[in-house]
Order: structure tokens, then C-alpha cells, then sequence
């Protein structure tokens, strides 16, 4: 499935009886979370349902201090423009039970040394923080997540702040807000999976 990189955000998480009782430790040397308490966490999440999903994504907040204004007001509008048209999609049955462990696997393996500090489902609702360090030119990234997953909907606000030595007027920071909503049995014409959106 296809998701914008910019998409690729979450971290952090409690640790949960179920990582305790597998044997590894809830957390690595470093302080991080271990991948089994990543994984006990997100098993937690519901599993969206199959079916037509209408999609949509908001550029709340896009800073780049070291860019020239002109050149931030256009990238700026290029990006609200292009996230700003409402996808639709059909989520098979086969996504359907995949989705939430897929976001994981998409995430562990964003580019750079990526390791989640916290991931906390709680119900309906899920937070989370990673950090990405040895990322292209001695960057890093911190992005954060929170917001709501239902069987039919999800609703999140992604903040990503990039940083970049070598580069100062690479340093960014971002905040999307994602939706996603079933709007019924998918249809034979819907694409299977979407532009822009989140599940």
C-alpha cells in the first residue's frame, strides 16, 4: 500500500504484560522500546473493517527557518495543494487484517536508525514518539502522534521535526492531520489503495 513519506510518523509506548511475559525486556539498553512491546501495543489497536474509505490529509503547521520566505510561501502552497484533494480507496479484506501491522513494519523501517521512546493504545485512542537519528547528511528526526483508531475511522495529528547540522536550511517542522473514514461496501471502480491518507 502506498502511503506519502511524509506519512511516516509514531512512536513510543508502555510496556505491556504481554511483552513482560515474552521473555525480552520492555525496554532496550538505551532506554528504547523493545520491538516485542512496540508490537504487544499496536495489538491492542482495532483492525479497521474492509470496505470504501473516503481519506484526507491538512498541512496545519510547515516551518522551515532557514528558507527564504518566498520560497517557503511556495512550497508551502505546492504542499497544501497537493494533500488537499480527498482520496477514496477500498480496503480489502487482506489489507483490512494486515493494516495496523503494516503501519509498524512502514515505520521501523523509515530511513535512518529509527527507535519508538513510547507507544501507548489506551481504547480508542493512541500516541506515540520515535526518533530517527543517521538520517542522509548527519540528520535527524522526531515525530509524534496522536489521535483516535475505530474499526471505521481514524483521526491523527502528525508533527515531524527534522534537523539537519549540515544542511540548516533543511530543518523543518511539520504537522499534518489525517482522516480516514469507511463510507460503506467498497465499489468496482474505487482504487485499492490511496494517495494520501492514513489507517
Amino acid at each position: 500500500m502506498r502511503r506519502p513519506a511524509l506519512l511516516v510518523t509514531t512512536a513510543a509506548f508502555v510496556l505491556t504484560a504481554a511483552a513482560c511475559s515474552s521473555g525480552e525486556p520492555a525496554k532496550n539498553a538505551d532506554g528504547t522500546m523493545a520491538k516485542s512491546a512496540v508490537e504487544s501495543e499496536m495489538a491492542q489497536a482495532n483492525n479497521m473493517r474492509p470496505g470504501q474509505y473516503q481519506a484526507t490529509m491538512q498541512i496545519t503547521k510547515f516551518e522551515m527557518p532557514g528558507m527564504p520566505p518566498e520560497a517557503l510561501a511556495q512550497m508551502r502552497d505546492q504542499m497544501q495543494s497537493a494533500t488537499a484533494v480527498q482520496n477514496s480507496y477500498c480496503l480489502s479484506d487482506e489489507e483490512a487484517r494486515a493494516g495496523r501491522q503494516d503501519m509498524m513494519k512502514r515505520l521501523s523501517n523509515a530511513q535512518g536508525d529509527c527507535n519508538f521512546q513510547n507507544f501507548d493504545v489506551s481504547g480508542n485512542d493512541v500516541s506515540g514518539r520515535m526518533v530517527c537519528s543517521g538520517m542522509p547528511g548527519g540528520g535527524s528526526m522526531t515525530m509524534t502522534m496522536t489521535g483516535t483508531m475505530t474499526a471505521d475511522t481514524s483521526d491523527m495529528t502528525m508533527a515531524s521535526e527534522i534537523s539537519n547540522p549540515s544542511v540548516p536550511q533543511a530543518n523543518a517542522n511539520m504537522t499534518f492531520h489525517i482522516t480516514a473514514r469507511r463510507t460503506g461496501d467498497c465499489s468496482a471502480a474505487a482504487p485499492t489503495t490511496p494517495a494520501t491518507g492514513a489507517r
